[in-house]
């Protein structure tokens, strides 16, 4: 037996770890149970719209026919739903390091198979206003783009885009106020040259993509040649109150 597996069943026997969904014991440093992973409902990339990422029979979706988004296309890991969510909430608001992984690495997963690796020039991430980010000592959506960037050996620019301050929460807003809300509040920082680059842009999830699209509004004025939109997570909302109308 080696040092370090003898170390570590020491550590299991003080340590106990639980799902973080589900809450049952679990035996590994891991987030989820293996019921609650197989839970988490990814996404058939091969059964969604080219443009935008959602669920969709055929090229491309009702919603980018009948309002474009300003990206040039959107690719999420999974559906937002009860395990993904707890999981961005663990990294999100308490820095839990093993969802980080989790995430990180479906996110990386997403990318390597995505045909418009080799085009990307620079990765960024949506970012938050400088007050927010100092009070919480870290951007979780600038952890995974960073994240990804080391593994790829692509260009990061972590402050690239800048973002006013707000009172207003986008995750508590509905969709016409997070439209509303998301309006002029994203800058670019006039340092960076983007003239003809391809940039991906990094979140951990999308809900009515308004704040993906603004983003990518504003590096497209600053002279960025196309955008491309990766996150962990895709609310899909707007499919199922469609579907629920026809």
């Amino acid at each position: 037996m080696s040092l370090k597996h003898f170390l570590k069943q020491i550590v299991s026997n003080f340590v106990k770890y639980q799902c973080i969904v589900c809450k049952i014991d679990i035996q590994k440093a891991q987030t989820l149970c293996h019921l609650c992973v197989k839970g988490v409902d990814i996404i058939d990339q091969s059964s969604v719209c080219n443009k935008c990422g959602r669920y969709c029979l055929v090229d491309i979706c009702y919603f980018c026919i009948h309002t474009p988004p300003i990206f040039m296309q959107a690719k999420a890991f999974c559906v937002y739903n009860e395990r993904s969510s707890t999981l961005i909430k663990h990294f999100k608001y308490y820095n839990d390091t093993l969802c980080e992984k989790f995430i990180c690495d479906k996110v990386k997963l997403i990318f390597n198979g995505w045909s418009i690796t080799k085009d990307i020039n620079i990765v960024t991430s949506v970012p938050m206003n400088w007050f927010k980010e100092y009070l919480k000592g870290y951007n979780h959506s600038a952890k995974l783009a960073r994240n990804l960037a080391k593994s790829t050996g692509l260009n990061f620019l972590p402050f690239l885009l800048k973002k006013k301050f707000s009172f207003y929460r986008q995750a508590l807003s509905s969709k016409k106020e997070r439209l509303k809300n998301i309006n002029g509040v994203f800058s670019i920082d006039e340092r960076y040259n983007i003239t003809g680059k391809n940039i991906l842009l990094i979140d951990d999830t999308i809900t009515t993509g308004a704040t993906v699209n603004e983003c990518s509004r504003v590096l497209l004025q600053a002279g960025a040649k196309s955008v491309f939109v990766l996150t962990f997570a895709k609310s899909i909302k707007d499919e199922e109150i469609f579907a629920s109308s026809n």
